[in-house]
């Protein structure tokens, strides 16, 4: 293990997002003095601002405002499933149990967890190929980029893998765990900390030292996801609401459809796309995609969400008459066949081409071809 916690991360080379670390912390700074001499008067009100000048319409969230209206929630519309093959992901040449995390937008890496004596392991399948890194022991996996960095958790604390090694990230003042959930392409990460009972949301900049606390603690909040843009999404409130942050400035709530139940979050991004759940009936969350260019907001019925492509292919789990792999496009939702032939299992993540997906056919880490 390192004992540089950003060394690994500076040596990577990636498209620049036009986030700068000293411009992000001087606006913070400078919206810290602001509040300070009293701008927070106006912190109540309701207001409209734009995701990244995209058209989709928001609310502050420490404003709390009620749920916003968007379409009501329809019946479940079913499409045919799109051609796809299907295998069981290849096993590491290790006993023990199996599991799949997030595939990286270009479909190479996709990385999981396997519990076995003296670990839990990391595992990286790299273009099909399961390994188990010698530096991957107790390293637990979020999420992965294209070039293969690794966000996740180590010993309670957010870790980012990269070159065979698992580096703890700094620790954001005053928490005593931490998640890293999401990282883009530029090797910027994201996630959660906890502090006095409640989730902080995290943004570590891949060139400042010391990472950035998001919006103060005025509510509990995680960052599930960041674009690379800079786009970061996730929920306020221990998921009372889906959200956006777009550094220094402060979250911002994603309209809700109409329907029952309350809470939400955002669970990924893509392109224009956004996907998550708002809303939900029982333990059923009712799955929704935003769209960042038109402003659109599409219930998904029938859908529990987990991961967006960037052509807007939204993938997770069935939960009507047919449960198991599912996805949604054009228009309706398409339950997949598990590798035996059956149906059961959960969708996990997708690539930005939204032709490589991984998940489960029933309890077996599979990847879908389509």
């Amino acid at each position: 293990m390192s004992d540089d916690p950003m060394r690994v991360l500076t040596a990577l080379a990636v498209p620049d997002s036009g986030l700068r670390a000293e411009s992000v912390l001087a606006a913070a700074r400078a919206s810290a003095r602001r509040r300070r001499i009293g701008a927070l008067a106006a912190a109540g009100l309701a207001g409209a601002v734009a995701l990244t000048g995209t058209a989709v319409a928001v609310v502050r969230a420490e404003a709390r405002p009620p749920m916003v209206a968007g379409p009501a929630i329809a019946a479940v519309p079913t499409v045919p499933p799109p051609a796809c093959t299907v295998a069981p992901l290849a096993r590491p040449g290790r006993d023990g149990r199996v599991s799949v995390a997030a595939i990286d937008p270009s479909g190479r890496f996709v990385v999981g967890r396997l519990d076995a004596a003296g670990g839990p392991w990391l595992v990286v399948w790299t273009d099909g190929a399961p390994t188990v890194p010698a530096g991957g022991r107790g390293f637990e996996p979020h999420d992965v980029n294209a070039a293969g960095v690794i966000a996740g958790t180590l010993d309670h604390q957010a870790a980012v893998f990269r070159g065979g090694e698992a580096v703890r990230l700094p620790v954001y003042e005053g928490t005593t765990a931490a998640d890293a959930l999401g990282i883009n392409s530029r090797g910027d990460l994201v996630g959660a900390a906890d502090r006095n009972g409640r989730r902080l949301a995290v943004l570590w900049m891949i060139d400042a030292p010391n990472p950035l606390g998001l919006n103060g603690d005025t509510l509990s909040r995680s960052a599930g996801r960041i674009a690379d843009d800079g786009l970061i999404v996730g929920t306020v409130d221990n998921g009372g609401r889906a959200a956006t942050w777009l550094p220094p400035a402060r979250a911002a709530l994603l309209p809700a459809p109409a329907g029952p139940g309350e809470g939400g979050a955002a669970v990924d991004v893509a392109g224009d796309w956004i996907a998550g759940w708002a809303g939900h009936t029982g333990p059923r969350k009712q799955a929704v995609r935003w769209n960042r260019r038109t402003g659109a907001v599409e219930a998904l019925p029938g859908l529990a969400a987990r991961a967006v492509s960037a052509t807007g292919t939204v993938v997770g789990s069935s939960y009507g008459p047919t449960p198991g792999p599912a996805l949604w496009r054009d228009g309706g939702l398409a339950v997949l066949t598990a590798p035996d032939g059956g149906t059961g299992g959960a969708l996990v993540d997708i690539s930005a081409d939204g032709r490589t997906i991984v998940g489960y056919g029933g309890r077996t880490p599979a990847i879908w071809h389509c």
